[in-house]
C-alpha cells in the first residue's frame, strides 16, 4: 500500500509501472500543498486519458441508458403521456439516479481517445459534468415538489451540448459507433417529443453495447507520466 494516499486515486496500471519511482522522489522531497494539488491534477489525467479504457463506462452507460429508457417508458405508456421532458412525479428518483451514471458514461466514452486531448473533448467534459451537476439538483428540486420547470430543459440542454462535442471528438478519431450513439443521445434530449427519453436511454445502451464490441487499442503514457 502507498505511503502517499494521492497516488492511490491513480489508475493501477499506471501505480505499477511508476508508484516506486515517484515514491522515491517524494521521500526525497515531502510534497506540500501544491505538489499534492498537481498529483491530483494528475490522477484526473491519467484517468481520463488512459493507456486502455477501462470496462466502467460500457456498464455505466448501460446501467443509466436502461434506467432511463424505463423511466421513459413508463411516462409514454400513460393513457395521457406527459408533455415533453416526459417527467412523472414517480420516474424522478429514477431519473436522478441516472443522472450521474451517464455523466461518467459520457466522461468514460472519452477515454477511448488514449493519450489524444482534442478541443472538442477538453471543452465537452466539463460542460457534461457542470450540467449533469445541475440537472441533477434540479431533478432533486422537482422530486420534492420544489419547483422544476423549463430550467430543467436547460440543464438537458448543457448536457446534451457535452455530449455532442464528445461524441464528435469520437467520430474525429475515427471511433464510429460510440460516437454516432452519443451523438444520437445529444439529439435525443433536444427534440421536444414524448418519446425522447426513450430514445436517449435506448441511445446510451447502444453506447455500451458499441464499447464492449469494439475495444480501442493501447493507447500509450498518457500525457501526465510522459
Amino acid at each position: 500500500m502507498s505511503r502517499e494516499p494521492v497516488l492511490r486515486l491513480y489508475p493501477r496500471p499506471w501505480r505499477r509501472r511508476y508508484e516506486d519511482e515517484l515514491m522515491a522522489v517524494l521521500e526525497a522531497r515531502p510534497p506540500g500543498l501544491r505538489d499534492r494539488l498537481n498529483l491530483l491534477g494528475g490522477a484526473l489525467d491519467a484517468h481520463l486519458h488512459p493507456w486502455s479504457p477501462p470496462a466502467w463506462p460500457a456498464a455505466a452507460a448501460a446501467i443509466g441508458g436502461i434506467a432511463w429508457t424505463f423511466a421513459g417508458a413508463i411516462a409514454l405508456g400513460q393513457p395521457v403521456p406527459p408533455d415533453w421532458p416526459g417527467y412523472l412525479q414517480e420516474t424522478l428518483p429514477l431519473f436522478l439516479a441516472a443522472v450521474p451514471l451517464l455523466m461518467l458514461a459520457a466522461l468514460g466514452a472519452s477515454t477511448r481517445l488514449g493519450s489524444r486531448d482534442p478541443v472538442a473533448a477538453r471543452i465537452g467534459r466539463p460542460v457534461v459534468v457542470g450540467a449533469s451537476v445541475a440537472w441533477a439538483v434540479l431533478l432533486t428540486v422537482a422530486a420534492a415538489n420544489l419547483g422544476g420547470g423549463a430550467i430543467l430543459a436547460v440543464a438537458a440542454t448543457g448536457v446534451a451540448a457535452g455530449t455532442l462535442l464528445l461524441g464528435i471528438a469520437l467520430l474525429a478519431a475515427d471511433d464510429r459507433g460510440p460516437g454516432i450513439a452519443l451523438l444520437a443521445a445529444s439529439l435525443a434530449l433536444l427534440v421536444p417529443v414524448a418519446w425522447a427519453p426513450v430514445a436517449y436511454g435506448a441511445a446510451w445502451t447502444a453506447a455500451a453495447v458499441t464499447q464492449l464490441r469494439d475495444p480501442r487499442p493501447s493507447g500509450g503514457p498518457t500525457a501526465a507520466t510522459r
